[in-house]
């Protein structure tokens, strides 16, 4: 019983981590479930995504345009690169 209360909670510990870089967070609460060691050294690595403000679609955070509805995305200003 104890074991499967630390498995429960290390999975949610996986889908919450997954959930604070915008990835689903039920598939990486079952991910984690099934094999959370392996889960939780990849969520980990996983790079932070961004929503598109177009579609909702999760995506990289260095992307130009949308893989799901096209639509370009705006370009942040640097600090420093605003010309007076």
């Amino acid at each position: 019983m104890d074991l499967l209360i630390l498995w429960l909670v290390a999975a949610a510990a996986v889908a919450g981590i997954a959930g604070l870089k915008h990835r689903t967070v039920w598939k990486w609460f079952f991910y984690g479930f099934m094999i959370w060691p392996v889960a939780l050294i990849h969520v980990l690595l996983t790079g932070i995504n961004k929503p598109c403000p177009h579609c909702a679609t999760n995506i990289p955070r260095a992307a130009k345009i949308c893989p799901n509805c096209r639509s370009e995305l705006a370009a942040r200003p640097v600090a420093g690169s605003e010309r007076a």
